[in-house]
């Protein structure tokens, strides 16, 4: 696991959330911008979300972006998990998430929740790690939860 003085908090510029966003468009299944208009994605993750991230020099490599803006008593979502392909395998995966939970456990929220696709089998193995459990099935969608 990397050391926690490797994340940043909400540092990253809307054009850069989009380039990484970008640079991981065909690791999400389907393609993330097949879901999502990018630019509008990123624009809404920096301002409605909380944004841990990764940085290699001056280029974000990584990023873990939660909703905490949830009404009391439901679940905080993480949104995106993204890390550049050629930075994993290094924890910074691990460590970005970890960072978002104590978040929300921090602000007072009692689950996390996330969605992922069934075939997203390192995404689902960290979630686990992590202790994510899945709740429900939709089509290749699985939705997951953790009791913090």
């Amino acid at each position: 696991m990397r050391p926690k003085s490797d994340v940043t908090r909400n540092k990253a510029s809307v054009a850069e959330v989009i380039a990484l966003l970008a640079a991981c468009d065909s690791d999400f299944s389907p393609p993330l911008s097949e879901r999502q208009d990018i630019p509008s994605y990123a624009k809404r993750l920096c301002e409605r979300g909380e944004r841990f991230e990764h940085w290699n020099a001056e280029r974000l490599v990584g990023l873990v972006a939660i909703y905490c803006v949830t009404p009391k008593g439901a679940p905080a979502f993480i949104t995106n998990v993204s890390v550049h392909g050629e930075y994993r395998g290094r924890g910074i995966g691990d460590t970005l998430l970890g960072a978002a939970l104590d978040h929300a456990r921090n602000r007072g929220f009692t689950h996390v929740a996330l969605e992922s696709d069934a075939g997203a089998t390192p995404a689902l193995k960290l979630y686990r790690k992590h202790g994510f459990v899945q709740q429900q099935a939709r089509g290749a969608t699985l939705v997951m939860q953790l009791r913090l």
